[in-house]
């Protein structure tokens, strides 16, 4: 047995170790008259301060990806890749190895199914020809790839699955 093989197990020790100094440490201060609130919303601003960077990073990763890519190619194709946050979390923790995938099992197949049906519809959505909403001067995608007409949809889609692909993480 390997020392990676043991990190799950280390690393649940290490939360309940965490867990009892975050109880000794509120007792203390409470014991020492600090109101409990006062407790709660100090530390509420340290958990603040360790996380914020790293959600502001892919918060805003997304929003500037997805904005672009709303403004570059059509609603309907935002729409489309927001539908696929779940399979990319999906192929993400499996490719990092934080999903297990046992085919047999009716939970991974209920899983690929589901992937299956998420880039479906994301397809769907995108492809498929709608009415224009707010007068937008975006040509169908027909037109783009078989006419060789210029425009900027399939750079903007790209923007949009990379946006897609920030809200997973």
């Amino acid at each position: 047995m390997g020392w990676t093989e043991q990190i799950p197990t280390l690393s649940m020790i290490a939360c309940q170790f965490m867990y009892a100094a975050v109880i000794l440490i509120g007792k203390k201060a409470l014991s020492q008259d600090m109101s409990s609130m006062a407790f709660v919303v100090y530390r509420q601003c340290v958990a603040f301060l360790l996380l914020a960077p790293f959600v502001f990073t892919s918060v805003t990763l997304f929003q500037n990806l997805y904005f672009e890519g709303l403004n570059l190619a059509s609603s309907s194709a935002a729409s489309a890749m927001n539908n696929l946050v779940p399979s990319i979390t999906l192929i993400t923790a499996y490719t990092i190895g934080l999903e297990k995938l046992n085919l047999p099992s009716v939970r991974s197949v209920a899983k690929i199914i589901g992937t299956v049906l998420c880039v479906s519809g994301a397809v769907a959505i995108a492809l498929l020809k709608g009415p224009k909403l707010l007068n937008d001067e975006i040509q169908d995608i027909r037109d783009t790839f078989l006419l060789g007409v210029p425009n900027q949809w399939l750079l903007g889609c790209l923007f949009l699955f990379g946006g897609a692909c920030a809200w997973s993480l």
